[in-house]
């Protein structure tokens, strides 16, 4: 197996006791796990008279400590009181050998992805779902629902998948599987919007001690932990609230503006730092790795630490990224748009009304859906109707539990992202980082996914709440610019837009220097365009597209479509690189020759 790939697969056939395989990481021959370059390993314990097998990093009390997490799980008589007690991102399994009993709980944000299929008598999960392709899932064919959902949408709601008979695990959730084969699955924990929003005075403060009391527990362990960091807030923040020394890593292409704020952050913090001079191509070569990992839930593009195991200096054992906190404190996926001060796009923002159908305006305005192309060049002309039906019907059915849960308008509009945050399309950062370390992200904590959840849109829109809590936990790194807008962090954006004016204007009178905005060369990524044209065997792959089988095999994609997406963007008449990732993912998650 190569080295940028990990999974784990569990098989399990309560009724068909066959013999233990001496290479898993534990088979008694009814249940088998296989966990293969996993960072962490998994733990195996025991739990009273039953095995007990902890994924990830449990908290319990505040710590990151397996015997903790042990103590919350034999002073509670049931598995589902137990799991609500923990924190942070882990999957666990409870298994009675006796009884032949598995029971499989995660946390509430499903970090640990999990794909299920049940053959017969026969359970199957594991983390890959192009793993269980492979393996079994190609039985049963594609879930072209779920492939036109990817394809509009950049990533997948709910717990379907791209491949029929397959689900996704989702968050909170407690699936037991009885000694008949029998299952029955429940959701221990659900958003409460009932809640009173807080106060504005109040939340900075909040924020600040969540904020803190997170990075806490997840740096509560004896690790050497390294930072992911940007010019942005949110490893800004994880820094601003690290109690333990953190060594910082920036990755651009070139040295740039992005890599100057954050060495700067790192320095304001007396951190040590490091800029990582990034490959332009990437992923030339491990495109197939990249898609183990993202298996058809998000673009292979998104992997965007893979291979990156030597390039770590002094390579910790543990990486923290700031994943999750702009969506939760900064409205980063609200419905909005910049202001307009005196004829001039402001860098604040104002929320868009949500008129009309809420499914179709989500469809039609989430910020990562396809639009830099339009997928229907894609979908043969007298089915289009029916697969945006289909790709509506999924959103609806994620909102509808929403709806459940007292969320409405923008409330519902956050909790389709929020909902197994895992399928978000930024996820495979941290699962490209798992393939050679631990990779934590504190914003995947209770309390702080509590406290998103009480917080109005208009105290998200703008993040005021979340800037002053950073310079509340460190006044030194909220003074440091921020990269997206080169003026300092802690100032609001209302405010940025103001000092923007102001400087401009003494510019224009004086010649005073003026903090121009960051370009596309500012920032950590290369464009998807550059990305995809920057590595050769890809781009082949990319010229063979019109050829592929799997895609041809999928009832609704119109094949000419595809030869003409393709033509189009080699011959540069348009840039259709986000589209042909995506046609690149579902094509290889597919094919079970790719290795």
């Amino acid at each position: 197996m190569s080295r940028n790939r990990w999974h784990f697969a569990i098989s399990f056939n309560p009724s068909d006791p066959g013999a233990p395989d001496g290479t898993a990481f534990y088979s008694d021959g009814s249940l088998r796990i296989e966990a293969d370059n996993v960072h962490l390993p998994p733990r195996h314990l025991r739990l009273g008279k039953k095995e007990l097998f902890l994924f990830g990093n449990p908290i319990a009390n505040g710590r990151r400590d397996d015997f903790a997490v042990l103590d919350v799980l034999e002073r509670r008589a049931s598995l589902s009181e137990s799991v609500t007690l923990l924190n942070g991102s882990f999957l666990v399994l409870v298994y009675d050998a006796g009884s032949k009993e598995l029971t499989i709980a995660n946390d509430r944000f499903a970090a640990f992805s999990l794909h299920l299929h049940r053959v017969g008598n026969t359970w199957w999960a594991a983390s890959s779902l192009k793993w269980l392709w492979d393996h079994v899932a190609f039985k049963q064919g594609v879930d072209e629902a779920g492939a036109a959902e990817f394809l509009f949408l950049r990533r997948l709601f709910g717990d379907r998948t791209v491949a029929k008979g397959v689900r996704y695990f989702p968050a909170a959730s407690l699936l037991h599987i009885a000694s008949d084969g029998s299952a029955s699955e429940q959701r221990y924990w659900r958003p409460d919007y009932s809640k009173a929003a807080p106060k504005e005075s109040e939340l900075p403060g909040l924020l600040a001690d969540r904020l803190r009391a997170a990075v806490d527990a997840h740096q509560s362990d004896e690790r050497k932990f390294g930072l992911l960091l940007s010019g942005g807030l949110d490893s800004r923040a994880i820094l601003a609230a690290a109690c333990k020394p953190t060594v910082c890593y920036t990755t651009c292409l070139r040295e740039n503006n992005e890599s100057a704020v954050a060495r700067a952050v790192a320095e304001g913090a007396h951190a040590t730092f490091y800029f990582v001079p990034r490959p332009a191509n990437l992923y030339d070569g491990v495109l197939d790795d990249a898609v183990f990992l993202t298996g058809g839930e998000q673009t292979y593009v998104e992997a965007q630490f893979l291979t990156y195991a030597d390039r770590w200096p002094e390579s910790p054992d543990t990486f923290l990224i700031g994943l999750g906190l702009d969506i939760f404190f900064g409205g980063l996926y609200l419905p909005k748009r910049p202001a307009r001060l005196f004829g001039r796009q402001a860098l604040h923002y104002k929320l868009n009304p949500i008129a009309g159908d809420f499914c179709d305006v989500f469809l039609s305005n989430v910020s990562y859906r396809l639009k830099q192309s339009d997928p229907n060049m894609l979908i043969r002309a007298n089915q289009r109707s029916v697969v945006r039906d289909g790709v509506l019907h999924s959103i609806d059915t994620v909102a509808a539990r929403g709806r459940d849960c007292g969320a409405r308008a923008y409330d519902l509009w956050e909790y389709m992202h929020i909902d197994t945050l895992s399928r978000h399309y930024s996820f495979p950062m941290i699962m490209s980082v798992r393939s050679y370390a631990d990779c934590r992200a504190p914003a995947l904590d209770n309390d702080l996914l509590d406290l998103s959840i009480r917080m109005t849109a208009r105290q998200k829109v703008n993040g005021t709440a979340y800037q002053k809590a950073i310079a509340t936990l460190s006044p030194a790194l909220g003074r440091i610019r921020n990269a997206n807008t080169n003026l300092p962090a802690s100032i609001s954006l209302p405010q940025q837009t103001l000092t923007k004016l102001a400087l401009f204007a003494l510019h224009k009178t004086f010649g005073t220097d003026y903090p121009v905005a960051p370009g596309a060369t500012d920032r950590s990524w290369p464009s998807a365009k550059q990305s995809l044209e920057s590595c050769p065997s890809i781009m082949q792959r990319v010229g063979a597209l019109p050829r592929s089988e799997r895609l041809a095999a999928i009832s609704f994609v119109d094949m000419d479509g595809v030869r003409t997406v393709v033509d189009d963007h080699v011959a540069g008449r348009a840039d259709h690189a986000v589209m042909l990732n995506l046609l690149l993912t579902v094509d290889r998650v597919l094919d079970r020759t790719a290795h």
